[in-house]
């Protein structure tokens, strides 16, 4: 989960870089407004992406049989556990930011209860002074305002509504409250805000002359703000929105095709990082057709048949596993259960080498760290085999490779 997130936020933090460079104050807002919400959503599905593992063939390396590891029912009498406190702190920093973004929601219900409804729009009039705002489809106007003062707020008001700008926030909200430790995330959140203001002065400058427009601004923009999941008339800061409003922009709508290498690039690190968790199948040492003698157990007889050397090669193997390797108790708490291909060689000195897992149980934000825990038993136990008779080829010792699938199950839910 901590690597997931990671990835996450390079992601986000490269996107708002390229942002800064190539988009802000270069392109019109409806585009960079695109471009910023693609850095909220993208970063986190690209990591999950699944990549194809290296399957693993029978004739290179030899595969020998399945041996099932069962969880024991049994667990350990000592119930104390360490507290994960990483995980309690991200959980506590997590519930605050959810209950900051939905108190959003229990403001605008509270003025929309002491609000009066316009008889013919869906505007609502309240008796305090804060700043008019939008929320989804509903408008909220203070009183006594000037009749055409009120007639833009309105028009302006609505744009939000159209352009769909109050999803964007929303949206901004949960990222707001899963990445809450991430510094970067209010700042490019408040650029999609700025984007949002921006993207509705120009549809209404359109329409409206600049002077009536600016001065309303001003006059708004000393109201207080009711919340910040709100869309506040006459935020952000005003001087930037004036400056903008009298600068010719150009659309620059070409500049999203940006994305197409921006998330190509993302896929290739992200199939990068997980080759490396999952390193490619080596090539075989030697096929089991070309050696004259396999290797074996110092208690196996080497004078007996091939296919008995084969079946007592294999017994050990399983005796040794299913002897030695112990269900990591996280993944039976975990309910991690699955297939661990371990690749190792049998060297001509009869030494275990060279182990490596050929195809793991597919990883998850959620299982991953569980997961290379059965892995990392999986590989371990190869540690205590004893030295082997090594393989031979002509009279010589030679080394091969074999590939073990060992299965790990947990016992049925009763």
């Amino acid at each position: 989960m901590i690597t997931y997130f990671l990835q996450v936020c390079a992601g986000i933090a490269f996107w708002w870089i390229l942002y800064r460079l190539f988009f802000k104050g270069k392109a019109a807002p409806k585009t960079n407004r695109f471009f910023l919400m693609g850095g909220l959503i993208l970063p986190f599905l690209l990591p999950i992406i699944p990549v194809s593992n290296n399957v693993v063939h029978a004739a290179e390396p030899i595969l020998l049989p399945a041996i099932p590891v069962y969880a024991s029912t049994l667990f350990n009498t000592d119930t104390t556990q360490s507290i994960n406190w990483i995980l309690l702190l991200y959980v506590l920093g997590f519930g605050v930011m959810l209950l900051y973004q939905l108190s959003g929601i229990v403001t605008f219900l509270k003025i929309k209860k002491n609000s009066i409804k316009d008889e013919f729009n869906n505007v609502y009039k309240y008796a305090n002074s804060t700043m008019p705002f939008s929320f989804f489809g509903t408008i909220f106007l203070p009183e006594q305002l000037p009749s055409e003062q009120e007639h833009l707020i309105i028009s302006h008001e609505k744009w939000h509504i159209k352009l769909g700008h109050s999803w964007d926030v929303a949206w901004a909200g949960i990222v707001q409250s899963v990445l809450w430790f991430f510094p970067l995330i209010p700042i490019y959140v408040r650029e999609i805000r700025t984007e949002h203001e921006y993207e509705v002065d120009e549809h209404m400058l359109a329409n409206t002359a600049f002077g009536t427009y600016a001065e309303t601004l001003l006059h708004i923009s000393l109201m207080p703000i009711g919340h910040a999941q709100f869309h506040s008339f006459s935020s952000p800061t005003l001087k930037n929105r004036i400056k903008m409003m009298t600068k010719t922009q150009k659309q620059n709508t070409w500049k999203l095709i940006m994305l197409i290498p921006l998330i190509g690039s993302m896929v290739y690190l992200n199939a990068c990082n997980k080759q490396a968790d999952n390193p490619p199948v080596k090539p075989e040492i030697l096929q089991l057709a070309n050696v004259d003698v396999f290797p074996q157990f110092t208690d196996c007889a080497t004078s007996e048949s091939q296919e008995a050397q084969k079946k007592c090669f294999s017994s050990g193997i399983v005796n040794q596993i299913v002897n030695n390797l112990e269900y990591p108790e996280s993944a039976k708490e975990a309910n991690v259960e699955g297939t661990v291909y371990v690749g190792f060689t049998v060297s001509a000195e009869g030494k275990i080498v060279d182990k490596n897992i050929k195809r793991g149980i597919p990883k998850t934000p959620e299982n991953e760290v569980t997961v290379v825990e059965l892995e990392t038993a999986a590989m371990n136990v190869f540690d205590g085999f004893p030295t082997l008779i090594p393989a031979q080829k002509d009279g010589k010792p030679v080394a091969i490779e074999y590939v073990v699938p060992i299965k790990f199950v947990l016992p049925p839910e009763e």
